[in-house]
């Protein structure tokens, strides 16, 4: 399994969203030292199984976390503070859900479909 992103780099807004918003109910996985693709991804459960699969096809350099439970609003402000801390890295974003401004959608975790996640692998390493 990956690492946890907080092992690796320091995300000090989201530390503190996570305590004081999410009522330390958020979870977040990294995989490399400089992420350049963030990944969404609805449940907790999911976000486990994906960080696998990203680990196993050895997709580098991302972040991939989960807020299961809480409002589409609460998901946005928290893609954005994670972006914000990030600084001016150049980030991909990719959601499960399909929200607007994504580069592009992360496969269903809860029932996968292989054709969707080859070319979601393809599209991730290129």
């Amino acid at each position: 399994m990956a690492k946890r992103a907080e092992d690796r780099i320091k995300l000090p807004r989201w530390d503190k969203f996570v305590v004081d918003v999410l009522e330390n109910k958020g979870i977040i996985f990294m995989k490399g030292g400089k992420p350049d693709k963030l990944f969404r991804v609805a449940t907790f459960e999911g976000a486990k199984r994906a960080a696998d699969m990203l680990t196993k096809v050895k997709v580098k350099n991302w972040i991939l976390f989960s807020v299961e439970g809480w409002e589409r609003s609460v998901a946005l402000m928290a893609t954005g503070i994670l972006l914000r801390d990030l600084g001016d890295v150049v980030v991909r974003l990719y959601v499960e859900n399909g929200s607007g401004g994504a580069d592009g959608m992360f496969p269903a975790m809860d029932n996968p479909d292989k054709d969707q996640i080859k070319a979601f692998i393809q599209d991730v390493k290129a």
